[in-house]
């Protein structure tokens, strides 16, 4: 579990474990093998969904290395957070971060799930108007050229057009979530 928290296992890594689980669950008495009922993926399904309720190896990966995404956007302020703000964030959110060269393994496995998160927009000083993702599935540089072209302040936040504008967004927040 905790090199699932740390590291994107690759999946000869993610096979090997789902082959371990099942020869567990199917070898019998000493070398005596057992006849394959179910499938393993079945098994591995939730319990209210018919399934046994193994876990999920590839799941949880995922899951635990998401957890460190928004627990780093969360503003959270503990030791360990703060540390890997400073030395990859650089006072940027998550979905402004890009991967680069030779970012450690951690590094690269959680931003490998980076584009799986929207934006919590809250008040707009986080986000850029025009360069973050936060309304449609692309920056709206790209989606509005010809507007993003005559634009005065193209390193806007959204907080200023938001307080002069009104809301750009339904109710005014949109939520940062795992999709």
């Amino acid at each position: 579990m905790y090199m699932m928290g740390c590291y994107h296992l690759y999946e000869g890594a993610q096979q090997e474990l789902i082959l371990l689980g099942g020869r567990f669950f199917w070898q019998g008495v000493g070398n005596k093998k057992k006849y394959h009922m179910v499938k393993w993926e079945h098994l591995a399904r939730p319990k209210k969904f018919g399934g046994l309720g193994f876990l999920d190896t590839r799941v949880m990966n995922k899951v635990l290395l998401i957890k460190w995404l928004v627990r780093l956007d969360s503003g959270e302020n503990n030791i360990c957070l703060n540390l890997l703000r400073k030395k990859y964030m650089g006072g940027k959110s998550v979905a402004q971060q890009e991967v680069k060269c030779g970012a450690s393994q951690f590094w690269q496995g959680i931003m490998g799930y980076e584009r799986g998160l929207g934006w919590k927009c809250e008040n707009g000083r986080q986000v850029r108007l025009w360069d973050d993702v936060w309304l449609t599935e692309y920056p709206l540089r790209l989606c509005y050229p010809k507007i993003y072209s005559i634009c005065e302040n193209k390193k806007t936040r959204l907080q200023k057009p938001m307080t002069e504008a009104g809301n750009l967004t339904s109710g005014g927040v949109c939520q940062r979530m795992i999709s």
